[in-house]
């Protein structure tokens, strides 16, 4: 990868890429090959039935812009089952927004724009969430993550870094990037250090907070502030 594609990696990660995880309204198919191998899936634990408030800040803009805040409620029975709706944001043109799975066919409805959409998934369903996946705790290890259990047993702690390069300027004669924000390590440094975090609760395997930061600074966080279960 190239020092300017290694920007564009950067790019993405607050504009919609790696970050993005956490960002309310990304949306994943629940396939097997997230979670591995069809034998590991097929043993999946399930996410309890819950009710989920939780808080999404994310600078995506930029470093050094105000975060934009979210405030979701999920109501969560299963897999095929589970509806959300925005009820803080930073724009209240938002505030209303509905997404949800019921069966086989996922709904999304826009409070911008007052429509709302449906599609059917027969094969694989939606996660609320992308940190929200059934039994992705299993396999962060395998895929880098240091796990680090409190000193009570009831959370416990995954956290991944990795290095990405720094956008190169542009060649002579080509159009800068436009929209692309890095940190001002990429000023003396030919790359810079992402960091997530996640913790989950050891009783539910439910995640109750996500973040990621960009050389120190956090760009993107989810803290559920509220859950409880039947």
């Amino acid at each position: 990868m190239s020092p300017r594609n290694g920007g564009k990696v950067f790019g993405l990660l607050l504009a919609g890429g790696v970050a993005a995880a956490l960002c309310a309204t990304v949306m994943v198919p629940l396939l097997a090959g997230l979670a591995g191998p069809a034998s590991a899936a097929s043993a999946a634990r399930a996410l309890p039935a819950m009710t989920l408030t939780y808080r999404v800040e994310s600078k995506r803009h930029g470093l050094d812009q105000p975060a934009t805040v979210r405030v979701w409620q999920l109501a969560y029975q299963d897999e095929r089952r589970w509806r959300k709706e925005l009820v803080q944001s930073s724009d209240p043109r938002e505030i209303g927004a509905v997404m949800g799975m019921q069966g086989t066919t996922y709904t999304q409805y826009s409070a911008v724009t007052r429509r709302t959409t449906t599609e059917e998934l027969p094969q694989a369903p939606m996660a609320p969430e992308q940190w929200l996946i059934p039994d992705r705790e299993r396999f962060l290890e395998g895929k880098g993550y240091r796990k680090a259990p409190d000193a009570d047993g009831q959370l416990v702690r995954y956290t991944k870094t990795e290095t990405h390069l720094c956008l190169a300027p542009s060649p002579p004669g080509e159009q800068p990037l436009t929209g692309v924000v890095q940190p001002a390590v990429c000023g003396i440094a030919p790359n810079f250090q992402a960091t997530e975090t996640i913790v989950y609760r050891t009783d539910l395997g439910v995640p109750t907070a996500v973040t990621m930061q960009v050389e120190g600074l956090t760009t993107q966080s989810v803290v559920v502030t509220q859950l409880t279960t039947p």
